[in-house]
């Protein structure tokens, strides 16, 4: 093959990459062999490499339509000694991005949208033999544990602990000192990795007051008599019915925003083919507005109007989110047999992320309340 690049790590010397006119090539000996190295990249020509210092990501062009970036942290910590010894990998910086709540645009066919970059935090491990069989005898001490306490209490044993095949469990530790979060992943031999959302532990949740529950009851029965001539006059009868769980505390805010194109929704494939997609609903969810969102209002809460709708909202019911980590340094560790394994993890933030259930709950709360000053 043809080679038109060679790029050494800044980090491991013996780490060698080349771009060639089939693709991509690493080395973790310093040349003396090769194995291709594509990981999601087509066979094209690869023109140029770069090892980004910070991110840990190797970066490819490849003069065609776009550019590739691969994780590299896991090879740039390889060595004889990780072979030998397993090693969790200090992995890249991980960063939360911040996006304002769309106001309901409709976009056509030109919105087109794939899973954001950074949403999570990739931790990357290496495990030898000896430590995945010590991962294993631990779950099968567990489980036969489990079977004998069951059969003390003249119960079944069951299989949960059978099945279940050994797990790492990684403690994620603040800068305080306290546990933040833990996270469990594979415990196969070799590399291994797992992604964290980069949230904590979700609190308990609250049940709601007398007031609130007789409220949400009554709601509830108005929805009842009112759905389905709503639905016969041709409401989109799925929306319908994820509002009506906004007002009974069956639902999220993350569900509004995915109805109204923005928010906290993740962006996924493409949206389906809509012929006339210039006459559509606003919103992206193809079947509510805000004008309806008002009248439902109107029929479900006489009087209440958009602000108690958006008080609503954000008191609604349901468990509430797990914490988001703030930006800062954290400490991984992870416990394999008598050994224990740390690494350092950075996570920064871009753009502003608002709200305690969800990024975007206060912004749409005040876009409710904006809404409904409007009437």
């Amino acid at each position: 093959d043809f080679v038109h690049v060679i790029e050494e790590d800044p980090v491991n010397e013996d780490l060698l990459f080349v771009g060639t006119d089939v693709g991509a090539y690493a080395s973790t000996d310093r040349g003396r062999s090769w194995q291709r190295f594509m990981n999601g990249l087509p066979t094209v020509p690869v023109h140029d490499l770069e090892v980004h210092p910070r991110d840990k990501e190797l970066v490819a062009g490849t003069h065609g339509r776009s550019i590739w970036v691969v994780d590299i942290a896991p090879l740039q910590g390889m060595s004889d000694a990780v072979v030998a010894e397993g090693a969790l990998f200090e992995p890249g910086p991980a960063f939360q991005f911040g996006y304002p709540a769309h106001g309901g645009e409709s976009y056509g066919q030109q919105h087109w949208g794939r899973p954001s970059p950074g949403s999570v935090a990739t931790v990357s491990y290496y495990l030898t033999a000896e430590q995945v069989e010590s991962l294993s005898e631990a779950v099968a001490d567990e489980a036969e544990a489990g079977e004998a306490e069951a059969g003390e209490e003249g119960g079944s044993p069951g299989g949960a602990g059978r099945e279940r095949g050994p797990q790492v469990e990684i403690t994620v530790i603040g800068s305080d000192g306290e546990t933040f979060a833990t996270i469990q992943g594979p415990a196969d031999e070799g590399l291994n990795r797992l992604t964290w959302d980069m949230r904590g532990e979700a609190p308990e949740a609250a049940g709601p007051g007398p007031y609130q529950a007789r409220q949400r009851a009554e709601i509830a029965e108005r929805a009842v008599a009112v759905r389905d001539s709503l639905v016969d006059a041709d409401w989109n009868e799925q929306f319908l019915d994820r509002m009506i769980g906004m007002f009974t505390g069956e639902a999220d805010m993350s569900q509004l925003a995915a109805m109204f194109g923005g928010g906290g929704a993740p962006s996924g494939d493409p949206e389906s083919f809509r012929e006339r997609p210039g006459e559509s609903p606003p919103g992206g969810g193809g079947g509510f507005n805000f004008g309806q969102m008002r009248e439902l209002a109107e029929l479900l809460v006489p009087g209440a109007g958009m602000s108690q709708l958006s008080r609503m909202f954000r008191g609604g019911g349901g468990g509430r989110q797990a914490p988001l980590a703030e930006p800062g340094a954290y400490t991984l560790r992870m416990t394999v047999g008598d050994e224990t394994l740390s690494t350092r993890l950075e996570i920064d933030r871009i753009g502003e992320l608002t709200g305690e259930n969800s990024p975007f709950e206060e912004e749409w709360a005040r876009l409710l309340e904006r809404l409904g000053r409007m009437r």
